[in-house]
């Protein structure tokens, strides 16, 4: 079960590494940014955007995701490669804190949890992860999760990560 999980996450953080740096190469060119301009005017440090460019399948944190996404006026899953979609309707990352969205996480488990009747130490192993990821979490204990498992709740509930 353990060698499964390594073996799933380390695919997650491969496939994720992978599509940021398609979808940074995009950007960079579409606008005609060199990747320091990028570091400079996002405040992601130019070591952490190189990382991604250079193929060291370096994986994003959420909260580079989330400055990623306000930089380009895109959503999460755009970056992943999980939606085409970026519709004028959507929310704008430059509308809400990267606080708010740790807290839209939580609600959204919160819901969840509720909606399937179960309880946090289960919703744990059913994504791959210990039984103690989602209560640390939940009461604040650790302030934000990486976004391999944003990404695995995500698919677990068959949700987008911006919905």
């Amino acid at each position: 079960m353990k060698l499964q999980f390594e073996e799933q996450t380390a695919l997650i953080a491969k496939q994720i590494a992978k599509q940021v740096e398609r979808f940074l190469e995009t950007k960079l060119q579409e606008r005609k940014l060199n990747r320091q301009k990028f570091a400079q005017d996002s405040g992601i440090p130019a070591s952490t955007i190189n990382g991604f460019m250079n193929e060291e399948s370096r994986v994003p944190t959420l909260k580079t995701l989330y400055k990623i996404a306000q930089y380009f006026d895109c959503t999460i899953d755009n970056i992943l490669g999980r939606s085409d979609n970026n519709d004028a309707d959507r929310m704008s990352y430059n509308d809400i804190s990267f606080e708010d969205v740790n807290n839209n996480i939580r609600d959204f488990i919160k819901v969840r949890l509720t909606e399937h009747n179960l309880e946090q130490s289960e919703l744990g192993p059913l994504i791959g992860r210990s039984r103690d990821v989602i209560r640390h979490f939940m009461n604040g204990n650790q302030k934000t999760l990486g976004i391999e498992l944003i990404v695995a709740l995500a698919d677990y509930f068959g949700y987008k990560y911006n919905e």
